[in-house]
This record gives structure tokens, sequence and C-alpha cells, in this order.
């Protein structure tokens, strides 16, 4: 599909507010919630100062921790996935086509392109 400017424009007024839930939803707090335990369950496994038996119950600990943080994960980007599917659905209604756009190459790179920018340019306002 080549590049329809009318699709281009829906594109990216939808990525911008895609982009402002995904930052909402604290992404990387949650990756790092999933990260830190694993980090220090390898920690404790490798101490030799510490019984087997703390030794299960930290893991045990570390095991929820982790699970919790992957199920938070997982409902946020189900989230955010299924707030873009609704848009992109809305918007294929209005303008037949839309949904082909994305997914090909030049509407991925483009909703791709216009996020990044969104992001560098929200950035400079806030230090501005």
């Amino acid at each position: 599909m080549t590049f329809d400017p009318a699709s281009a424009t829906v594109a990216a007024v939808l990525t911008v507010p895609l982009v402002e839930l995904a930052l909402r939803m604290r992404i990387p707090d949650v990756v790092g919630r999933i990260v830190g335990p694993s980090r220090r369950s390898v920690a404790v496994m490798r101490a030799r100062g510490i019984s087997d038996h703390w030794k299960e119950r930290a893991m045990l600990l570390y095991a929820r921790r982790t699970l919790s943080g992957a199920l938070t994960l997982a409902t946020y980007l189900g989230l955010l996935g299924g707030a873009g599917y609704v848009m992109v659905v809305a918007a294929d209604a209005v303008l037949p086509g839309f949904f082909q756009f994305l997914l090909a190459t030049s509407g991925v790179v483009w909703a791709s392109l216009v996020a990044f920018a969104y992001l560098a340019l929200r950035r400079k306002l806030a230090h501005d």
C-alpha cells in the first residue's frame, strides 16, 4: 500500500493519546517490579551463608512478586492494546483502508516516527 496522507494524519492523531496512555501506565516501573525480585532471587541462590530453608522461603516471596509484576504488565499491555484496537476499528469505519495502512510497513514506520517525535517534543517542552 502506498503512503496515504489521510490515513497518515489519522494515524498521527491516534498515536499521541496512545503514547500518553503508555506514559501514564508507568510501564518501566512495572518492569522494574519484575526484574528486581528476579535479580534478588539470583543473589539469594548464590549466597552460601543462607540456609536452604530460608532460600526456599525467599524464592517463594520473590516468585509472588515477580508474578504480580508480570500480571500487572500483561494487564497494562492488554489495556493499551485494547484502546489502540478500539481507536483503529473506529477510524477504519470512518476511513476505509486505515487498518491496512497501519499494517503496511509505511504505516508502522509513520506511527513510530510520530510517537518518537511526540516524545521528543514532550521532553523538550517539559525541560523548557
